[in-house]
């Protein structure tokens, strides 16, 4: 996550990590991780769709990794 290039992005907290105990629906070998990011910029209140976009970017970043949002 540090080396990302979104400017916007200020940190990435781990919240909560589930496996199949807590969500059956999950594959076998896989777990849901909740993170916390905080968008922010220094000069102005960012929109909804320059978060949107900071967050569709970390996602990216993410998918070659296996990670992905849970549908």
């Amino acid at each position: 996550m540090r080396g990302l290039d979104v400017e916007t992005l200020q940190g990435v907290t781990p919240v909560d990590r589930a496996d199949r105990s807590k969500v059956p629906a999950l594959p076998a070998g896989h777990y849901s991780l909740l993170l916390r990011a905080v968008f922010q910029s220094s000069d102005h209140t960012l929109t909804s769709e320059e978060v949107a976009e900071a967050s569709r970017r970390v996602l990216a970043a993410l998918e070659p990794l296996g990670i992905r949002l849970r549908g």
